[in-house]
């Protein structure tokens, strides 16, 4: 008999895909977190490209590793539609702890491996 797998793709908002990219091939996206002027906002979710850009002219901007929450919310909706196996694509080790903490959250729960 033979199994079949249901793999998704999940990268971070440092890839800089189009969003009609991401929705027409069904690719999560997890966002990083940017700071500046005191707050802190889910990249592309809370902060658009275009508001982004206007601050990193004007201001100081640092950026964050996405939340936990947010990165085991991508993995426990996934595994709820049965998917049991992602890809995960990251901005580069060397830059960002991101894909060290995909690699520990990928072994908690439910989720997808």
């Amino acid at each position: 008999m033979t199994e079949f797998h249901k793999t998704a793709v999940v990268t971070d908002s440092s890839c800089d895909l189009p969003d009609a990219v991401v929705t027409d091939l069904g690719i999560r996206m997890l966002p990083l977190r940017v700071v500046t002027d005191g707050r802190e906002y889910r990249d592309r979710l809370e902060m658009s490209e275009d508001e982004l850009y206007a601050a990193l002219q004007s201001r100081p901007v640092k950026t964050n590793l996405p939340s936990p929450e947010d990165l085991g919310a991508i993995y426990d909706q996934l595994a709820e539609e049965g998917y049991t196996e992602a890809v995960h694509l990251s901005i580069s080790s060397g830059l960002s702890g991101t894909c060290a903490m995909a690699r520990r959250t990928r072994s908690r729960g439910k989720r997808t491996t």
